[in-house]
C-alpha cells in the first residue's frame, strides 16, 4: 500500500493521545506489561509505533515489517469509541502476527477468536468502520500542484540538445522551487495559527543500501527534502521527508533515476569495455551523484544574495522539522573499493544528467509504466 505519513505539531499531539489509548488497552484489556514505548509478550518485547497516514480508503493498518500501526488522519475527528475500536482492531493484527507470523488469514477464524478472547466483538473484528464524514482529498495543495507541473515541464525542457537552453531550464526549475519554498515559509511564519503538515514517503524499497540508491538519495536531497535510510525487519526503505510538493517532485526524480542510472552504465560499458565489475559500476553511480550535485551547487551560486540566504534558512528549517519524524539519527560510514576512472566518467555523466519523465512503481505484474501525472 502506497502510504503518505504526515507530521505536524497537531499530529504529534494526536499520536501521543493514541499511544495513551493503546497502552491502556494493552494493560487493562489484554493484560500485557508496557514500559515506555514497548510492550512485553512472554519473554519478548515489541515496539509501539504509531504513524498518521493520508489515504482515501484505508482507515488503519499494521505493518509487520516496520512494526507500526497506521491511523488515518480522518480519525482525528472520530469519537473516542470509534477510535479505540480501530486501535483494538490493529492491535489484534499485531498480536496475530506475534502469535502466527504470516501463516493465518488477516480476518479469518483465528483473528475472530483472538478478538473474542479479549471481549472484542464485531465492532472490532469487522474490517470496516462507518464514519459520519466524507473522505478527505489526498494530494498536494492547489498551488503545490501547479508548481509541480511547471517544474516537470522545465525539467523536460532541460533535455534540450542546446546546452545554453538546457542549463537555463535547469536554473529556472531550481529558482522556481526555491521561490515557492520561500513563499511558503513566509506564509507559515506570518500565521502562527497554521501548523504546516510535512510528509514522509517511502519511495524505494531495497534489501540493502546500495551505491545506486545512496547516489539517488544524494541527488534527491537537492530538491529541498531530507532523505533517510530506514532499516526494517525485512527491507530497507529510502524515505523522503519534506513539504508535500517537494516530496512529490523528489519521488518523480527518484523513480526516473532508478532506470536512468542503469541506462547510463550500459552506455558507458559500450564505450569502455575495460570497465567491469561491481566496483566500477558503483564508482560510476557515486560519480553521477557527485557531478550532478556539483552542477546544482554551481547554479545555486548564481542566485542573488537574498535567495542564497533563503536557501540556507530552508535547509536549516527542514533539518529541524525532520526531528518530528526522526528524533535520533545516526550516520554510517561505509568502506568501498573505488575505481577513479569510472568515478570520473560518472561525474561527467552527472554534470550532463537531466531529469526526464518519471515512472510508476512496480505493479502486480512486476512491470513499470510511464507516469503521466504524479498527483491526481
Amino acid at each position: 500500500m502506497e502510504t503518505n505519513i504526515l507530521y505536524s505539531q497537531a499530529i504529534l499531539a494526536f499520536i501521543a493521545r493514541l499511544k495513551g489509548c493503546v497502552k491502556a488497552i494493552l494493560t487493562t484489556e489484554v493484560g500485557f506489561s508496557v514500559r515506555g514505548d514497548r510492550f512485553s509478550v512472554g519473554r519478548s518485547t515489541y515496539p509501539l509505533k504509531i504513524v498518521i497516514i493520508e489515504h482515501r480508503k484505508t482507515l488503519g493498518y499494521f505493518d509487520s515489517n516496520t512494526y507500526e500501526i497506521g491511523v488515518n488522519k480522518q480519525m482525528m475527528q472520530a469519537s473516542p469509541k470509534v477510535l479505540n475500536d480501530l486501535l483494538r482492531h490493529e492491535l489484534a493484527h499485531y498480536l496475530m502476527w506475534i502469535r502466527y507470523g504470516n501463516m493465518a488469514p488477516h480476518h479469518g477464524k483465528e483473528f475472530h477468536a483472538l478478538c473474542l478472547s479479549y471481549g472484542w466483538g464485531p465492532e472490532v473484528y469487522e474490517a470496516t468502520i462507518d464514519l459520519a464524514q466524507d473522505d478527505l482529498p489526498i494530494g498536494v495543495d492547489e498551488n503545490g500542484d501547479k508548481i509541480l507541473s511547471k517544474i516537470k515541464k522545465l525539467l523536460a525542457l532541460a533535455t534540450s540538445q542546446n546546452q545554453h537552453e538546457s542549463e537555463l531550464a535547469t536554473l529556472k526549475s531550481n529558482e522556481l522551487l526555491l521561490k515557492y519554498n520561500l513563499s511558503e515559509r513566509e506564509f507559515y511564519r506570518g500565521d502562527a495559527s497554521d501548523d504546516e503538515e510535512m510528509l514522509l514517503k517511502r519511495i524505494i524499497k531495497a534489501k540493502t543500501i546500495s551505491a545506486k540508491v545512496s547516489a539517488i538519495a544524494q541527488i534527491v536531497r537537492t530538491f529541498f527534502v531530507e532523505t533517510v535510510f530506514h532499516p526494517c525487519r525485512e527491507h530497507t526503505y529510502l524515505e523522503v521527508f519534506g513539504k508535500k510538493s517537494n516530496v512529490a517532485i523528489a519521488e518523480y526524480v527518484a523513480l526516473f533515476l532508478e532506470n536512468e542510472f542503469e541506462r547510463l552504465w550500459e552506455d558507458i560499458k559500450k564505450q569502455r569495455s575495460d570497465l567491469k565489475g561491481i566496483a566500477s559500476k558503483n564508482s560510476f553511480f557515486r560519480g553521477i551523484a557527485k557531478g550532478y550535485c556539483q552542477k546544482i551547487e554551481a547554479l545555486n551560486q548564481m542566485a542573488d544574495s537574498e535567495q542564497k540566504h533563503g536557501l540556507v534558512l530552508i535547509q536549516n528549517e527542514l533539518k529541524i522539522a525532520s526531528k518530528m519524524a526522526y528524533q535520533r539519527l545516526s550516520k554510517t560510514v561505509s568502506r568501498y573499493r573505488q575505481c577513479e576512472e569510472a568515478a570520473q566518467l560518472g561525474a561527467a555523466a552527472g554534470r550532463k544528467l537531466h531529469i526526464k519523465q518519471g515512472v510508476e512503481a512496480h505493479g502486480a505484474s512486476g512491470t513499470r509504466t510511464a507516469r503521466l501525472e504524479l498527483i491526481r
